[in-house]
């Protein structure tokens, strides 16, 4: 009886291991997209970062700015890529149809990267709503395992406003973006050293003007909180306010 259960036990492993396989590398005339998924990420797990140390590449594209004097508050609407290398995600495209990139909406590591020390955007009206896609992730995978994740977000970046010289007044406003899930010995946060790493889309912004807008790498003594394992980027905002204001 023992035997006959233990050799019952092996069949249905055999069947599930044997059918998992299967699954992974089942329809040839899935979309490339979903043949990436079956073939690539079936045992990949999302939760495991892609080494013990990650460098990640930040391109801040500026989509808006709001000024919120009242509150002291500029709200700032941009587009945020993360790029990382994961050897894992390497591909040959011939096998995908030539297609290289792949696109995904779902499914790989997050490094939890966020703006950090802000407050909760509450400006969210219809327009926005419509103008910006808060909701979905733009995946990129390359087939030498180069990954682009790009996503549009609001962020409430609290200013120490000074109208001494108001209605001549500037305004500078910093914005900081780390990980808020790993130290810096995990993932080692850096705008793109290949350049255009900080765009806007456009400089006038109604009552005000950016004069400049400037991005870097912090170190540890000069971060808000000398405490925080984060490496940080911070990006900086020069405003003037318009005469005709």
């Amino acid at each position: 009886v023992r035997n006959t259960m233990l050799v019952r036990v092996v069949f249905f492993c055999s069947i599930f291991i044997f059918g998992a396989a299967t699954e992974c590398t089942r329809g040839n005339n899935a979309t490339l997209p979903g043949l990436l998924k079956k073939r690539i990420l079936c045992k990949y797990d999302p939760k495991v970062p892609p080494g013990s140390s990650v460098t990640l590449n930040l391109f801040v594209y500026i989509k808006d700015l709001r000024v919120l004097e009242d509150e002291n508050i500029l709200y700032v609407y941009y587009t945020l890529t993360r790029s990382w290398k994961d050897d894992y995600l390497k591909f040959e495209p011939q096998k995908f149809g030539g297609e290289d990139p792949i696109r995904l909406e779902y499914g790989l590591w997050n490094p939890g990267v966020v703006a950090l020390d802000t407050k909760s955007p509450a400006l969210y009206n219809e327009w926005y709503m419509k103008e910006f896609d808060f909701r979905k992730n733009r995946i990129f995978i390359f087939a030498k395992g180069s990954v682009y994740v790009q996503s549009t977000r609001i962020a409430a970046v609290h200013c120490e406003f000074d109208f001494y010289l108001w209605p001549f007044d500037r305004q500078t406003c910093r914005m900081k973006i780390g990980s808020a899930k790993y130290s810096q010995d995990e993932v080692k946060i850096r705008l793109s050293p290949y350049g255009q790493d900080i765009r806007l889309q456009r400089k006038d912004q109604g009552r005000w003007i950016v004069e400049g807008i400037n991005g870097r790498n912090l170190t540890d003594s000069q971060k808000w909180d000398l405490r925080s394992r984060q490496r940080q980027v911070e990006v900086e905002f020069r405003l003037k306010r318009a005469f005709d204001s």
